[in-house]
């Protein structure tokens, strides 16, 4: 049996800290230089009209998917974007609390600084590939643009780079409103085919999977949105007579519920995985019964659109209804259009996402998910691993214990100008009660070996580089030939990644395990 391999092993782990401003050099998507603060953090967005900014404009589709028209963007641009508002909308205020420029769709053909981020979202979207089959971008094909994306991006920047750009980013979604609409409006089978449970678990595990499949791209901090109470909103009450649609808000609290959990489990699984959760049901709720409170004048009806409560997606006037009413001045609206809010209200969540307190956005805030850091180390050992072990041994004594553990200790030298700064010490000792066991004086015993390497160092950074030495020392019993074949073996650690400025990481702990095992 061949006990060596490489000599060079890799361990990845993510540390997440605060660091303080340095600037990096880094190429930019063109063939100039640009140099991002090392505190630079892109957004990548997903999901659906409320966060989509004008995919829908380069795609074969109707306007009953598309903004593009008068008079949606009038307050900010001065022009249709395919924004969903009469201006920003939730992700562009997002950009510029993380000091960002606005985020342009990924379809522009204009935008190629993906540095900055990327947006995927397309309104109509769903979850499920099914909604609006054909006239959208679904999410899953979202998640293909963002893997094309970062193909060019790696070509732009390189390989390095680009990985750490991925992993510092945030990935924004707001997912699932169109995934229980569309049925209900098209009055189709699928409420009939399923329970309510079973929809919304095939819902949530289709933005499961692009989550993962998010992760296994690099990425780790993650922002959503729950849904909004879509029964209420102008264009179901319209079709229901001034009422709440129930079976529509039956199955958005199912989907919120659902939600925290799924991504608690995420967070268990997935390694690095961090998330923001926003409550925009309650939000929203709040506004639109208390508009004065906040500053509007109007929570129920629309600016834009025709019919009671100016519920008919008519605005524009190039959907199938071509007569429309406009407010005088949309700020005083909750709602821009039949379902989607105005830039003033999109403020308002964009501020509670940013900065919300645990009432409103949990565990994290979207403000504390952009200042973490994460930074991607690597290891490397001066001696084989795994260490060269005997694969026989003759016994002496004869009783010997079944299972034995090495101990591994871990001293951390921080240096700055080759003066060390401070030094931390951790270690690790695996324990399992032994068993034991009668041989015979003198006979011959295979060994088994198994070598799991768990390792998770944390650390004060002050200075710019640091390195690792993790000494073996000897087994818990002293047994003959065994404990000298082990007990003089030096491991030195090497963690190669460079840092500039200053910071500080918390979490030390260091722990590598050995187990033998006489058969």
């Amino acid at each position: 049996m061949n006990m060596m391999i490489s000599s060079r092993i890799r361990i990845c782990f993510l540390v997440f800290m605060c660091a303080s401003l340095g600037i990096i050099p880094t190429p930019s998507l063109g063939h100039s230089h640009i140099c991002l603060p090392n505190d630079h953090v892109a957004q990548f967005i997903f999901g659906d009209s409320l966060f989509d900014a004008g995919n829908n404009n380069y795609i074969n589709t109707t306007y009953q998917y598309r903004a593009n028209v008068y008079p949606y963007g009038e307050t900010f641009f001065n022009y249709p974007t395919g924004r969903f508002s009469d201006g920003r909308i939730i992700p562009d205020f997002i950009a510029e609390f993380a000091k960002l420029p606005l985020i342009p769709a990924y379809l522009h053909p204009g935008y190629k600084r993906y540095a900055d981020g990327a947006n995927f979202a397309s309104g109509g979207a769903g979850a499920l590939v099914g909604t609006h089959l054909g006239s959208v971008i679904d999410l899953h094909t979202q998640l293909s643009n963002f893997k094309r994306m970062k193909t060019l991006l790696k070509k732009e920047i390189g390989e390095a780079e680009a990985k750490t750009l991925v992993s510092r980013a945030v990935y924004i979604t707001s997912v699932g409103s169109n995934d229980y609409v569309a049925p209900y409006t098209a009055n189709s089978s699928l409420f009939q085919s399923y329970s309510p449970e079973e929809y919304v678990d095939m819902v949530i595990g289709n933005l499961t999977t692009v989550i993962k499949g998010i992760h296994k791209e690099g990425g780790r901090k993650f922002a959503f949105v729950n849904l909004a109470p879509l029964g209420c909103f102008p264009f179901l009450k319209l079709i229901n007579a001034g009422e709440c649609v129930e079976k529509i808000t039956a199955l958005v609290k199912l989907h919120n519920k659902a939600l925290p959990h799924v991504l608690q489990e995420l967070e268990s699984q997935l390694k690095g995985f961090k998330y923001s959760i926003t409550d925009f049901y309650s939000i929203v709720s709040e506004i639109m019964n208390n508009p004065i409170k906040y500053g509007f004048k109007e929570g129920k009806t629309a600016c834009c659109g025709s019919g009671r409560y100016r519920g008919v997606n008519s605005c524009g006037g190039k959907r199938s209804v071509k007569v429309y009413e406009l407010c005088e001045k949309a700020s005083d609206y909750v709602f821009f259009d039949s379902s989607h809010p105005t830039e003033r209200a999109s403020l308002l969540i964009a501020k509670s996402m940013w900065s919300g307190n645990q009432s409103v956005t949990w565990p994290y805030n979207v403000k504390a998910l952009v200042e973490q850091r994460v930074f991607e180390v690597e290891l490397k050992n001066t001696i084989p691993w795994p260490p060269p072990l005997p694969q026989e041994l003759i016994l002496d004594p004869v009783t010997l214990e079944e299972l034995y553990s090495l101990l591994f200790i871990c001293e951390l030298r921080i240096n700055h100008n080759n003066q060390p700064l401070q030094v931390v010490a951790s270690a690790n000792t695996a324990t399992k009660q032994p068993q034991q066991q009668t041989r015979q004086s003198g006979e011959k015993i295979k060994l088994q070996y198994s070598l799991p390497l768990s390792l998770s160092v944390g650390f004060s950074l002050q200075g710019s580089m640091f390195s690792c030495r993790a000494l073996m020392g000897e087994t818990m019993e002293s047994f003959g030939s065994l404990e000298r074949m082990v007990s003089n073996s030096v491991w030195t650690l090497e963690l190669v990644q460079s840092f500039n400025g200053g910071g500080r990481v918390e979490l030390v702990e260091l722990g590598v395990q050995v187990s033998l095992k006489l058969v």
